[in-house]
């Protein structure tokens, strides 16, 4: 029996981005044991598995190329996932400037020759809860990004670890490893040793 791996275009590492990815889809049946994730979508059972370097792949038993539809339809909403916590980021970083520079604003407002005025004093209560709030919302939507790249960083080097492993089975030799955080890229060059 043959068969065929797919994987998406885009590289799914994060778990929680996955599943989340997988709900949106609204699929059914949704378990995830530490490498495999099994759900039904459309209709279809599907078995997706997690390999050793944390992305996720789905082998074809003659399902034409309906796995890397599916695919690609998850990685969509993978990177959908993704832009919506970046956005979020940014929403909750300028919320909070606008908040502090209120604060300031009624810090410096709030007493007039020596009496300070109820409501001002209220305002500024508001405003800090607000920025209490604002403040704890941005740090859930940080860790949730923080785990996106311990899982992006495990990958890389799961992956780097794979290929060295590999290129030595098969008489190569590791000439050039490069990582550009900046590109999001790694280039590994392999040279095929030559006995003479």
């Amino acid at each position: 029996m043959s068969y065929i791996t797919r994987t998406s275009t885009t590289v799914m590492i994060d778990q929680t981005c996955f599943n989340e990815s997988l709900q949106r889809l609204e699929v059914t049946n949704l378990r995830t044991i530490a490498s495999k994730v099994t759900f039904t979508h459309a209709g279809r059972s599907w078995d997706i598995n997690r390999l050793t370097n944390g992305a996720y792949s789905c082998r074809e038993v003659g399902q034409g190329n309906e796995a890397t539809k599916l695919l690609n339809l998850i990685g969509e909403t993978y990177l959908q996932i993704q832009e919506e916590r970046r956005k979020a980021v940014e929403k909750e970083l300028q919320r909070i400037a606008t908040l502090q520079k209120q604060l300031a604003e009624l810090n410096e407002n709030v007493s007039f020759d020596g009496v300070k005025h109820k409501e001002a004093e209220f305002n500024r209560e508001k405003v800090e809860k607000e920025l209490a709030t604002s403040r704890a919302n941005l740090s859930a939507i940080e860790k949730k990004s923080s785990e996106l790249e311990k899982s992006r960083l495990h990958y890389l080097s799961m992956t780097k670890e794979q290929v060295e492993l590999q290129a030595k089975k098969g008489n190569w030799g590791v000439t050039a490893l490069d990582d550009n955080t900046t590109k999001r890229q790694t280039r590994i060059q392999l040279r095929r040793r030559v006995k003479n």
